[in-house]
């Protein structure tokens, strides 16, 4: 306080000095008064803030709080970025690291204790104001809180030098209970009618771990039921239905990402493909379903995460970035193998495969991979087998199926056929009008499969 009657002292012994060395010069009157008239209308709004007991990030144009920002790498340091950005901008101050403070602003995951997945916590602990929660999604629910709250509302204490948050400010967020009092499902899990056989494996992955974990089967029906929206039907909508929160998140998306959000009485859970629509759903069960038992399930009461998978992509719209690659050596056994598993995927996919020996096509060493598929003992690292190995083996940009020989190569193409087809179904339905490729969409997981015995190869 000593500090603001200094500065209150001063301001008004400039006026007193300004006043009285541009008495001659009237033109720079209006425009003194107007830089003294900011400068006090300032002073007084900061004392003002101060004497209501708010607390001052960042004040006289400097900031209060030295940045800790531990966000990490992903969608939450993306969200933080913003969240500092747009602070930055509106005050003119900018939060860093390099501040001479002992207090902290502070930004990461398990900064506070005894808080629930669920919840997201932003305030004060100790003399470090906080914004933090136990898991990705929910950190960047309460980054987009702040910021809507503090920053960018009209009403937010936040200008020209100063931004001030409520003294001893302790908000942790809301959450929604899946039942009422006496156990009953205050949601209905609802999904598009006539869903595919992946859809309803994202369902029965959501709807059996909430009865794990609380007794209650939630019920089921499908989108061809209307919604109640006069009072407000509370729906988990799964997959891409007819409701408008579930279309609106679904079109955002690219092939290889999903949503979890909350929409007003809307829980939104979605993807474009049944692969990640399940991945979603685990996702999901794995961050807000416990795994013991709890009387009642809790879920947040705002979300909006968006999460990318990474997936290799061996075919999307009959087309293929991949490249086959076999050893300069092969047997004609083995390449006649290598032949008819290419046309076998060209007939499920549309895409075209080109195939070369290694030593016809060096190796790529760029940024990304070089997006070949390995088959054999070829002259690429982490090709050659163990002996007496086969194995299939998705990792960074390459695939490599691990065989020493004609009867293993011919092992491996069958199972990896069989695994594309396993992935194909799930990724897109088949169309009985479709008569140039039923399956133009191929994304895998990267894994490892260790093989043995024999297999047909698709026909």
């Amino acid at each position: 306080m000593k500090k603001r009657i200094f500065s209150f002292l001063m301001i008004l012994l400039t006026l007193t000095v300004l006043l009285s060395s541009c008495g001659a010069h009237t033109a720079m009157q209006p425009r003194l008064f107007t830089m003294l008239g900011d400068s006090l209308s300032a002073f007084f709004l900061n004392s003002q803030n101060l004497l209501k007991g708010n607390t001052a990030l960042c004040i006289d144009g400097q900031a209060r709080y030295s940045l800790d920002n531990q966000a990490g790498t992903g969608s939450a340091a993306a969200q933080a970025s913003g969240m500092l950005s747009a602070l930055a901008e509106k005050s003119g101050v900018t939060l860093s690291a390099g501040t001479e403070s002992a207090k902290r602003f502070r930004i990461g995951l398990g900064l506070k204790t005894e808080l629930s997945p669920t919840e997201f916590y932003i305030g004060f602990v100790g003399e470090d104001f906080v914004i933090t929660a136990q898991n990705e999604p929910m950190l960047i629910a309460a980054l987009a809180h702040f910021e809507k709250e503090f920053i960018t509302k009209e009403s937010a204490n936040i200008g020209d030098g100063y931004v001030f948050v409520p003294k001893k400010m302790a908000y942790t967020s809301a959450t929604l209970p899946l039942t009422d009092q006496d156990g009953v499902p205050l949601y209905t899990l609802c999904y598009a009618e006539g869903a595919d056989a992946s859809t309803m494996a994202a369902l029965g992955i959501l709807r059996d771990a909430v009865k794990a974990a609380t007794g209650v089967t939630l019920p089921l029906r499908s989108d061809f039921i209307e919604e109640d929206t006069e009072s407000g039907s509370y729906e988990i909508l799964l997959g891409l239905t007819n409701r408008a929160a579930s279309i609106a998140a679904t079109g955002k998306l690219a092939y290889d990402a999903y949503y979890i959000g909350i929409e007003g009485n809307k829980i939104v859970i979605t993807a474009q493909n049944g692969l990640i629509l399940q991945k979603a759903a685990q996702a999901f069960v794995d961050l807000f379903v416990p795994s013991e038992r709890v009387d009642t399930l809790f879920l947040p009461c705002a979300l909006s995460y968006t999460y990318t998978e990474e997936l290799l992509i061996l075919a999307n719209d009959y087309k293929s970035d991949y490249t086959l690659i076999y050893p300069a050596g092969i047997d004609e056994a083995s390449l006649s193998y290598i032949k008819s598993f290419l046309n076998a995927f060209y007939r499920l996919t549309g895409a075209s495969i080109p195939a070369y020996s290694d030593a016809a096509v060096p190796y790529s060493t760029l940024a990304g991979g070089s997006r070949e598929i390995l088959v054999g003992a070829t002259n690429r690292p982490g090709s050659i087998p163990a002996p007496g190995t086969v194995a299939i083996v998705c990792a960074g940009s390459d695939i490599k199926l691990q065989a020493e020989n004609a009867q293993a190569i011919n092992l491996a193409l069958h199972a990896f056929y069989d695994k594309i087809v396993e992935y194909a179904k799930s990724q897109n339905a088949a169309s009985a009008n479709n008569s140039y490729a039923p399956y133009p969409l191929i994304c895998l997981d990267h894994f490892t499969m260790r093989l043995s015995g024999n297999a047909p190869i698709g026909s």
